[in-house]
């Protein structure tokens, strides 16, 4: 009877022992699983953070983009009016050219001589070279 009772006793210990071992090996899978869940839970705020950093990072090129399209076209607008005022300077100084010609010519003074028996004499006064030329 002691032999049955210390045998029985061993088994309920066997099961008890088994019975422990089957909730600490449940206890590790549910720690595993959670340490899973948590790991794919960081990766996906990871690649939240990634996409948005992303998205940021094209805003930002598109801005950049906008950016230079735009000083192209203030510089073409620029170059437009740097050649529009470079055509204008050359007109201003073709006319004070002329003026200036225009002037000489007024300078110098075309006198005709008397002459009846139908000869001319022409006469050159220029004022600007302070002297007479005959």
């Amino acid at each position: 009877m002691e032999e049955e009772k210390e045998e029985e006793k061993e088994e309920e210990e066997k099961e008890e022992e088994e019975m422990e071992e089957e909730k600490e090996e449940e206890e590790e899978m549910e720690e595993k699983e959670e340490e899973e869940m948590e790991e794919e839970e960081e990766e996906e705020e990871m690649d939240e953070k990634e996409g948005e950093e992303e998205k940021e990072e094209e805003k930002e090129n598109e801005e950049k983009e906008e950016e230079m399209e735009e000083n192209k076209d203030r510089s073409n607008e620029n170059t437009g009016r740097q050649f529009k005022d470079r055509d204008q300077e050359k007109k201003k100084s073709t006319q004070t050219k002329n003026k200036e010609n225009n002037n000489i010519e007024r300078d110098n003074l075309v006198c005709p001589g008397v002459g009846l028996d139908g000869t001319l004499k022409v006469h050159v006064v220029s004022f600007l070279y302070g002297g007479e030329v005959e």
